[in-house]
């Protein structure tokens, strides 16, 4: 009969050789989770910078679009004032047209429409009595309408019929805003910041003048002026055309035109 053998394992090097074994597994893991993790740190970094990038370039076109938004709203109200005061120059236009109108008519006894129609270069002139009187008047408004407002000026001022029949006085408004008042051979320079003052002083330089005729024509211009400078003037003219009247108990009748812009100097009032 056989003897069985006995084994004897030595466990304790097994042992051994298990914990290096999954110590050194242990290791690798560990060593690969860091590499992952840098690597998605990086990755992380990366997406946050072209994030930020974005963001900052969509920023720079919200500031963009912004910029462009207010420059069309400034533009938008440049335009709509520009158009008001277009509106506004018209209105006064036809107004200055329609009181010179008015004027003639009143000074050379004849109808309105007609009157207004020398202010129309482009619709009939007045019905003359010969044909030579026909070629004379169509060639002066012809001349009138093609020239410049010094020009219809001097015209005015030197027309026989309106000078036997009126007193014209002259107020231009300077480039500096200074006024120059002309009359009777007679010209003084008025300053004034509001209407009231203006009136005023007129008032008291109309009263220096000799004792006017039955009419008085008032022919207003100016230059480069201010707006404010040639407000004062515009609506000072009724507050001082009522105190002339009432000064003159009815026995003067005083009218104005607006003749406009004149640049240099206003013409001489002889």
């Amino acid at each position: 009969m056989k003897q069985l053998r006995r084994l004897h394992f030595q466990l304790t090097p097994l042992l051994d050789l298990l914990l290096i074994v999954i110590f050194a597994q242990y290791l690798e893991v560990r060593e690969t989770s860091g590499e992952q993790a840098a690597h998605l740190e990086a990755e992380q970094r990366e997406v946050q910078s072209e994030l930020a990038a974005g963001k900052k370039i969509l920023d720079a076109r919200a500031d963009q679009l912004r910029t462009k938004e207010a420059e069309l709203e400034k533009t938008e109200e440049l335009l709509s004032e520009e158009s008001k005061r277009l509106l506004a120059d018209r209105a006064e236009l036809f107004e200055q047209q329609s009181r010179a109108a008015k004027l003639m008519a009143k000074l050379f006894d004849l109808p309105e429409d007609v009157a207004k129609s020398a202010f129309e270069p482009q619709q009939p002139p007045l019905v003359p009595q010969t044909p030579e009187d026909a070629a004379r008047l169509q060639a002066e408004l012809e001349r009138l309408a093609a020239g410049k407002s010094r020009e219809v000026i001097d015209h005015l001022l030197t027309y026989d019929e309106l000078r036997k029949r009126a007193d014209v006085w002259g107020l231009h408004v300077r480039d500096t805003g200074e006024i120059v008042f002309s009359a009777n051979d007679r010209s003084v320079v008025l300053r004034a910041s509001d209407p009231e003052q203006f009136a005023s002083r007129l008032f008291a330089s109309y009263k220096a003048l000799p004792q006017p005729k039955g009419l008085v024509v008032m022919l207003v211009s100016y230059g480069d002026a201010r707006a404010d400078a040639r407000a004062t003037v515009l609506e000072g003219l009724p507050l001082v055309l009522r105190e002339l009247r009432e000064d003159r108990l009815g026995k003067t009748q005083f009218e104005y035109a607006v003749l406009g812009y004149v640049p240099g100097d206003p013409p001489e009032i002889r």
